[in-house]
């Protein structure tokens, strides 16, 4: 198991992007091939040991929902803030803003 396997490491790495200004999202992570993600809507593909794809709307997202709740704690304490869409159809439907925006 490498050291950003485990929810300190993913902290960690998480804190590394933002304090470079960028979101880390769970395409950043693959793009850097960072551990932590997978290609969440083709099973056949994932199953067959392919990297998770490092483009927006390729389905990579993160192989456990503590690691959302994670970069959520992690976005917070650094000053981000979740604007809500105004008349959306699901709850928690929105985007990440930066602190100086």
């Amino acid at each position: 198991m490498s050291e950003r396997e485990n929810l300190p490491g993913f902290r960690m790495d998480c804190r590394r992007l933002l304090a470079e200004g960028i979101k880390p999202t769970a395409t950043e992570f693959a793009k850097r091939g960072w551990p932590c993600v997978t290609v969440a809507n083709n099973r056949y593909y994932a199953r067959q040991g392919h990297p998770p794809t490092p483009n927006p709307g390729s389905g990579t997202t993160w192989i456990a929902g503590k690691y959302a709740i994670a970069r959520r704690e992690e976005l917070l304490k650094a000053g981000w803030t979740f604007k809500e869409k105004p008349n959306a159809r699901f709850e928690g439907q929105g985007r990440w803003v930066p602190p100086n925006a």
